[in-house]
């Protein structure tokens, strides 16, 4: 497996352990607060935006890793990515923890 690949993976793993920790949160108080998300929620409910979106991510995430793979930035991105993820799963965490103490 190159490092692309297993970059990639990683940030669909992400993306699978976001849908479960934002329902998680949502479920136990928190709201979500990405405007875009929120209003795609109010438009096709929690779990359909939730879905829709991380797949949308998702697909041009791997888009992106097909036809630029050759371009060395791109791996770059895909770091950078997972790091921003991290920070969201982490706080999603956070709210989680937070709502169980109230």
């Amino acid at each position: 497996m190159d490092i692309l690949t297993l970059l990639v993976t990683i940030f669909i793993i992400q993306q699978i352990i976001d849908i479960v920790t934002t329902l998680k949160a949502l479920k136990s108080g928190c709201v979500e607060t990405w405007i875009p998300t929120k209003w795609l929620m109010n438009k096709v409910g929690v779990k359909g935006a939730l879905y829709l979106s991380k797949g949308l991510v998702i697909a041009l995430v791997i888009l992106m890793a097909v036809l630029f793979k050759e371009i060395v930035i791109v791996k770059y991105v895909m770091l950078g990515l997972i790091a921003f993820y991290t920070y969201i799963l982490g706080n999603n965490l956070i709210q989680i923890r937070k709502q169980k103490q109230l």
